[in-house]
């Protein structure tokens, strides 16, 4: 990628993902990491980071509805958070600090915060609608 297309593509750093990731479960911080690679022209790891998103969301999802009550909420995305920081960390971190070195610009924060709450919007029509049919 050379300096003049470099300042105009826009990736996400990883602690943007891990921001958008605490609003919005990992479906929003993959659909960042997601951006990020189909800016760096990598179209197949874009769609599987995709697929990733909506697994993991579905595991917290689910685990919401069978875990104690004593396991605290707050905590559990925390975990999650952090994990997948560190992977966003490990997976794109080198691009990122390449991307920047060359001239490169971060995505903007306010994106990254909507896109989180987008996630945060979705997961909570998902999960009133899962609770809408279970039987009480």
């Amino acid at each position: 990628m050379n300096a003049d297309t470099a300042s105009s593509v826009r990736i996400y750093s990883p602690g943007q993902v891990g921001v958008a990731c605490l609003l919005g479960t990992p479906l929003a911080a993959c659909c960042i990491m997601a951006l990020t690679y189909g800016a760096l022209h990598l179209p197949q790891k874009a769609k599987r980071c995709l697929i990733y998103g909506v697994a993991a969301t579905t595991v917290v999802i689910a685990s919401g509805f069978v875990l104690p009550d004593s396991v605290p909420g707050p905590a559990v995305a925390i975990g999650y958070t952090v994990a997948v920081y560190q992977i966003a960390r490990q997976v794109q971190g080198s691009a990122v600090a390449t991307h920047r070195a060359s001239g490169g610009k971060i995505g903007s924060w306010g994106f990254v915060v909507g896109v989180g709450f987008l996630g945060l919007g979705v997961v909570f029509a998902i999960i009133a609608g899962i609770s809408f049919l279970l039987p009480q």
